[in-house]
């Protein structure tokens, strides 16, 4: 008996508790909204509405398809509190209170449903005018972004464009989806729409989700100034995350990627001098370019000397990159073991400074390895270089005058033989003529039929000739000598 009383008791409970919550409210769209909340739109409409001592509570609900800037405004009564909340969110999006006739609050706020609560002190009546406008933040992705799971099936965003992201009270990181079909350099400028300061927190991740570079910016930064981050990346896919770092920000921000090809042609899966040994051997004569990155610290290349002799190996950054000296530290050259031929000297361009030839001399015929490698010596530089191996340049000697001729002769270089040049002019663009010597052997060389009395401007140079092909040294400088009558 005692326990049917029990359970009839608890039966009531219940039905009292459930009319209770549906006097209070009801579902829509699987929301809970009060049911006495009036459904708005957000285009600025005015809504009419007012407190008396029985009601000093309203209730107001409304959409929002994509994320954008909220402008809360009440006038025509003081004193008004607010409240919003995101019902999907089950959490507070804004609050505050409306202290004077007119007056307007600004609220960020991604996509979903929103209930907003007006309500005033007991013993506050009056009419009021209420309106929510609504300005889309015109985010370039219009789909979840802040998590680096989301980020993955995001769509590859295009470069050279700028793109807007945009935080509010709940959502303080985003994450940018990037490919990169060649390696170079990656550089992002991004500020705020507003004059606000933005505490930024900045990461980049590669496809395998290795944090890559992160650094914490505080400065504000608007459209005008902005805030630019500069690296040089391996060809790739990569996440940038932006995270508002004090998470107080709120609102839009833009950022615009741009990529600067590296114009590299070696390479850029050849990290080790093992993997190297597979490699074809880069001709010489040859130029060719790389690039030491962030993700991408080591290149080897793989050289043959096709004779024994004096050898010059000349490596070059971009100007516009290094300001003073070549920035990286390369091993050249490496035999196959791993162990060095050392340079006899460098030299160093002063008219350009990043631009170093590495002297060899009786380089024996063979296969060598360079090794170039990013260095904390040089400050752990990034960027691209090229590179040149080639005969040395032979050095020429002062020539002697003959009737209507000159002898001319020079030290003997590497290779199998030389070409002489000559001319009327410094440019060796008028009266010019070439001459093969086609004898290593051979170190001088009378020139007859020739102009009496005239000026004329000679160099030299040697080749190597290798599978039917001659491969240059740079000249040698330029000497004159004036014919006789």
């Amino acid at each position: 008996m005692k326990a049917r009383k029990i359970q009839g008791f608890s039966i009531v409970i219940i039905t009292l508790l459930l009319t209770l919550l549906f006097s209070l409210s009801v579902f829509a769209d699987d929301e809970l909204v009060p049911i006495d909340a009036e459904p708005i739109n957000t285009d600025g409409t005015i809504y009419y509405g007012s407190f008396t001592e029985e009601k000093t509570e309203q209730y107001y609900s409304f959409y929002l398809p994509l994320s954008g800037t909220l402008e809360i405004t009440l006038s025509k009564h003081e004193n008004v509190h607010y409240q919003i909340y995101n019902l999907e969110g089950d959490y507070q999006v804004g609050s505050g209170v409306f202290t004077s006739t007119l007056q307007i609050f600004d609220i960020a706020a991604e996509a979903g449903h929103y209930l907003v609560k007006l309500y005033v002190d007991k013993g506050e009546t009056g009419s009021y005018e209420f309106i929510v406008h609504y300005t889309p933040a015109n985010e370039t992705y219009e789909v979840p972004n802040n998590t680096m799971i989301q980020a993955r099936d995001l769509p590859v965003l295009p470069l050279n464009k700028e793109v807007t992201g945009f935080f509010t009270k709940k959502y303080k990181d985003d994450f940018f989806k990037f490919k990169l079909t060649k390696s170079g350099r990656f550089t992002v400028k991004w500020g705020t729409k507003t004059e606000d300061i933005f505490n930024c927190g900045l990461e980049l991740y590669d496809e395998d989700e290795n944090l890559l570079f992160n650094k914490f910016y505080h400065s504000p930064y608007t459209t005008d100034t902005g805030e630019t981050l500069t690296k040089d990346l391996h060809p790739g896919i990569y996440y940038l995350k932006f995270s508002d770092a004090t998470r107080k920000h709120e609102g839009s921000y833009h950022f615009t990627p741009v990529f600067k090809a590296s114009g590299e042609t070696a390479s850029t899966d050849v990290d080790s001098l093992k993997a190297a040994k597979s490699l074809k051997a880069v001709p010489l004569c040859e130029t060719k370019k790389g690039q030491i990155a962030i993700n991408d610290e080591n290149d080897y290349y793989k050289s043959y000397i096709p004779k024994t002799g004096n050898y010059n190996l000349t490596v070059s950054g971009d100007k516009s990159y290094y300001s003073s000296g070549f920035p990286f530290d390369v091993e050249s050259l490496l035999k196959a073991d791993g162990s060095y031929f050392r340079a006899e000297y460098s030299i160093q361009d002063k008219s350009n400074p990043p631009v170093k030839t590495f002297v060899y001399r009786n380089l024996k015929k063979g296969t060598y390895y360079l090794h170039f490698f990013r260095s904390e010596l040089y400050g752990g530089a990034t960027g691209p270089y090229s590179f040149i191996m080639r005969p040395a340049p032979v050095e020429i000697y002062k020539p002697t005058a003959g009737k209507k001729s000159f002898t001319v002769s020079w030290a003997k270089g590497t290779g199998t033989g030389y070409q002489l040049q000559y001319a009327l002019n410094s440019k060796f663009t008028s009266g010019k003529k070439s001459v093969t010597i086609t004898k290593a052997s051979t170190v001088k060389k009378t020139i007859k039929k020739l102009k009496a009395k005239k000026k004329y401007y000679i160099r030299v140079r040697s080749y190597v000739k290798y599978n039917g092909k001659k491969y240059y040294s740079l000249w040698s400088e330029v000497r004159t000598v004036k014919t006789k009558k």
